[in-house]
């Protein structure tokens, strides 16, 4: 099964690195954009994007189902569009 994530060249560890890199402010805008998504709208895409998660493990881990996961995800991603048009640079690649 494959798995979706946040792709743009680097790994999302770059966000994390200890240094500031060119991407703080794509970081920060990210960051300010899910802060106004409710709890659930940003915990099945953090799940599944940046934990790496499958919809099966998503919907396991915080008691809901895979229809739940897969609308829900998509209403993040639209919300985060309009959001943060910044973050559209972003690309949801398979792996």
């Amino acid at each position: 099964m494959a798995q979706a994530s946040l792709h743009r060249g680097v790994g999302l560890g770059a966000y994390d690195a200890g240094h500031p890199s060119p991407d703080s402010d794509l970081r920060l805008t990210l960051d300010a954009a899910l802060a106004q998504l409710t709890a659930k709208q940003r915990t099945v895409p953090v799940l599944r994007f940046f934990e790496d998660l499958t919809e099966v493990q998503t919907a396991q881990a915080i008691g809901i189902s895979v229809s739940t996961v897969k609308s829900t995800t998509g209403h993040a991603l639209a919300r985060l569009r309009v959001l943060a048009p910044d973050l559209a640079e972003l690309q949801v690649v398979d792996r």
